[in-house]
């Protein structure tokens, strides 16, 4: 009787180490689950040219025109680069569409030193592929954002519009919309622009450029740079 309860105490006793085991175990792969939250450093420059650095997504008391994201930070002045066909934190789905290619451009650019350059061709249906920044910006609720980009299209196969996506502190999704302009064929850059007010329980911002190509066109390109979000 003795050496059977001396087996049930060492059995009970490994029992409780695995149980720890399993506990420790959970609690780490929580912890890599854990929702990465952006530091976003920002540039609020006031009405005499000074300039002081904040955290977009905090309440921020300036005498100026609005805050500004830093663009390097999220790669969206598009002059970081893996290679010449994948810009660093963007990301492309074209929902199949194989008509599409991708490329850095060192000649056509608004500003720095390169551009991305979007060409489609011969699409049977109009086809879309959207342009995602892959880091996810915080936001604060009930606030006003306008999102620029800067747009060169001068074929009429290709057009652009901006998009966003809203998402919550747990990262559940909110709400989508976009700017109801596209981008016109002309010789010169132009602005899109979207003025809008985040939702009430909104946390962070999916920016995005969406190229629509026409059914049936010949070769067509546009130029997308210099991607900005401003808290007004």
């Amino acid at each position: 009787m003795k050496i059977k309860r001396i087996i049930l105490s060492l059995f009970n006793l490994l029992k409780i180490c695995f149980l720890v085991l399993l506990i420790m175990n959970i609690g780490f792969f929580c912890r890599g689950k854990e929702i990465q939250q952006p530091i976003l450093e920002a540039t609020t420059t006031s009405g005499t040219g000074a300039t002081t650095t904040s955290t977009l997504g905090t309440t921020t008391t300036t005498s100026g025109t609005g805050t500004t994201i830093n663009q390097s930070l999220y790669n969206l002045d598009y002059e970081s680069w893996t290679d010449t066909t994948h810009p660093q934190k963007w990301g492309a789905f074209s929902g199949g569409v194989k008509a599409i290619t991708i490329n850095q451009d060192s000649t056509t650019k608004y500003s720095g030193n390169y551009s991305i350059r979007v060409e489609g061709s011969n699409v049977v249906d109009t086809q879309r592929v959207e342009l995602l920044n892959t880091n996810y910006v915080s936001i604060d609720p009930n606030a006003n954002y306008t999102i620029r980009v800067k747009i060169l299209d001068n074929t009429t196969e290709i057009k652009a519009r901006i998009y966003k996506d809203e998402y919550s502190s747990g990262m559940g999704f909110i709400t989508t919309s976009n700017s109801s302009d596209y981008s016109v064929n002309q010789s010169g850059w132009q602005e899109l622009s979207y003025t809008f007010k985040s939702n009430s329980t909104a946390a962070y911002l999916s920016l995005q450029v969406r190229i629509y190509i026409e059914s049936g066109s010949g070769t067509g390109n546009i130029n997308i740079d210099y991607y900005t979000l401003e808290k007004n």
